[in-house]
């Protein structure tokens, strides 16, 4: 649903619709709040040392996704795309098709599941999270 696009940038732009913030934008604001709960200490008053800004975000669009069936397909192919990157796998990248059916048959092997596994522990380290680190 997010709809952002470069000439929304451009000086006196009236975008239709919605006005969306660049995806800098966006991960840098999640920085900046980031920074003030740990400066703050709320993290530790939490009893976690668990980054709660920037896993909101993943978990968020799980849940949307998980609620959402029109939202659900492009979320996936979004959190996959990000997931095989952070993994820092090349192309051919699974797509989200293939995993569904590797899953089907009960046919996903040990090196697709932990690609998997290293890229969704990567990108919840992530310090941008699909913008700019």
């Amino acid at each position: 649903m997010y709809g952002y696009q470069e000439s929304m940038e451009a000086e006196g732009a009236e975008p239709e619709g919605v006005w969306e913030d660049s995806p800098e934008c966006l991960a840098h604001y999640r920085g900046v709040y980031n920074d003030m709960m740990e400066k703050h200490g709320a993290e530790t008053r939490l009893g976690s040392n668990i980054n709660i800004c920037r896993i909101s975000l993943i978990t968020e669009n799980l849940a949307i996704a998980a609620h959402n069936p029109q939202c659900r397909s492009g979320i996936l192919r979004k959190m996959l795309s990000e997931i095989w990157a952070a993994a820092e796998r090349h192309r051919p990248e699974l797509t989200l098709t293939d995993l569904a059916n590797m899953f089907i048959k009960y046919s996903v092997n040990s090196t697709v599941m932990g690609t998997l596994r290293r890229g969704f522990n990567a990108l919840l380290s992530k310090k941008g999270l699909w913008g700019s680190d």
